[in-house]
């Protein structure tokens, strides 16, 4: 006998209350069997962006992010950015405490040049927005071309921010 389309069926649930996504298994075969597996939520980046310095207001709270930029220039190669240089995050859509991991990729070669573990993301809810500043350390520039910080949760990319390195006057 063959199966058809009713033997099975596969439903993405979403709990909102949990902060989870569920996937429920239905079979005829077996119609009294649900099969649940619970998979980790998924935040969302929101921004990631590259700044010469990000402040935090004393009174407010709120976050200053000064020098904003996605292009470093150096005269000859290799190189390194030695300026000082911040990477702010924004996330939300999680709940908990959650282990983000940084990659500075070299695009053209694959290759990952600098790693920052052991970055917590912290929310009460799936409402509220986690903010992360990550002071950057020198930041290798081994040839022209185009490079990236790489989010990560686990070892799920959750965004990238890319940008170019050129030939040309340090600017800063």
């Amino acid at each position: 006998m063959k199966p058809s389309w009713l033997d099975m069926s596969v439903v993405f649930c979403y709990n909102p209350i949990d902060c989870c996504r569920f996937i429920v298994c239905l079979t005829s075969l077996s119609p009294l069997t649900v099969h649940l597996r619970k998979m980790p939520p998924r935040p969302v980046l929101q921004a990631m962006i590259l700044a010469d310095h990000v402040y935090e207001d004393m009174h407010t709270g709120k976050k200053v992010i000064a020098g904003t930029f996605c292009e470093m220039a150096a005269v000859s190669f290799p190189s390194k950015y030695n300026r000082g240089a911040f990477l702010f995050l924004s996330l939300t859509e999680f709940q908990g405490k959650l282990p983000i991991t940084i990659e500075y990729v070299d695009l053209a070669r694959n290759e990952t040049l600098l790693e920052f573990g052991d970055i917590l993301a912290f929310a009460n809810n799936p409402l509220e927005t986690c903010e992360l500043v990550v002071e950057l350390p020198d930041i290798p520039l081994p040839h022209p071309g185009t490079y990236a910080f790489e989010v990560y949760l686990y070892e799920a990319l959750l965004g990238s921010f890319r940008f170019m390195v050129r030939v040309g006057k340090e600017e800063g």
